[in-house]
């Protein structure tokens, strides 16, 4: 059951609040919470009874909610995953980057 599922984000990183925008677009917010909390250092995905944070964060939300991989629409549908997954090692270093004005790892 989706209701369950928060995706825990770091609102004062640019790279998380982004990633959250183009969630909140995309999935119904009935079924996804999102909640902001500066303490974390990766993003988090709750199920109703298991926590997963970072990369496997994001296989686990594709698994709850795959219209995520609609955000690579032009790829065939085979390459979407690893794009996602691509994107999330490119994430992680502007996270970097950005470290002074977040907690990110």
């Amino acid at each position: 059951m989706k209701d369950n599922h928060k995706l825990i984000f770091d609102p004062s990183c640019p790279v998380c609040k982004s990633f959250k925008k183009k969630l909140a677009a995309k999935i119904k917010s009935d079924t996804l919470k999102f909640i902001p909390d500066e303490s974390i250092a990766e993003f988090q995905f709750h199920t109703g009874e298991f926590i997963f944070e970072g990369k496997e964060a994001i296989d686990e939300l594709t698994k709850a909610f795959p219209e995520v991989l609609d955000f690579f629409w032009i790829l065939p549908p085979s390459y979407r995953h690893k794009a996602i997954h691509k994107t999330y090692l490119g994430g992680k270093w502007l996270r970097k980057l950005f470290k002074k004005d977040c907690n990110c790892k």
